[in-house]
């Protein structure tokens, strides 16, 4: 009597990829790595990936292929709130003014900053 039943999973020797058995189908079992830093990318993180995927399609795939994405988008993030924080505090010492009209005159000049942060992580 011969034994017909297929194997829960095997490793294909040639690739070293694992297949688990699904129904009568045996699927791959890859998984993505987790990202190297893991947070909310905020704002500034979203506006740069809009503009990543509508202007430069080649390096948010490659940055997606490599799994370097999610860092790049903190990284964007952070020194984006970090130049808001050193404009914020030059303008209150210059003009000595409270913080919430620095902040209305910061949204008036938002364009202009949204244009610096898409220049600013030009992928090479």
């Amino acid at each position: 009597m011969e034994n017909n039943e297929l194997k829960k999973s095997y490793i294909d020797e040639r690739t070293g990829i694992e297949y688990n058995l699904v129904g009568d189908y045996y699927i791959s079992n890859l998984v993505l790595p987790r990202p190297r830093r893991r947070d909310n990318i905020g704002g500034y993180g979203r506006l740069r990936l809009n503009y990543l995927k509508e202007h430069h399609r080649v390096e948010y795939t490659l940055m997606c292929i490599n799994n370097e994405l999610t860092s790049h988008l903190l990284d964007v993030k952070d020194e984006c709130k970090a130049k808001v924080g050193m404009l914020t505090k030059q303008i209150a010492e210059k003009e000595n003014i409270k913080l919430h009209k620095i902040i209305d005159r910061f949204y008036e000049t938002i364009e202009r900053f949204i244009h610096w942060v898409c220049k600013k992580f030009t992928v090479p």
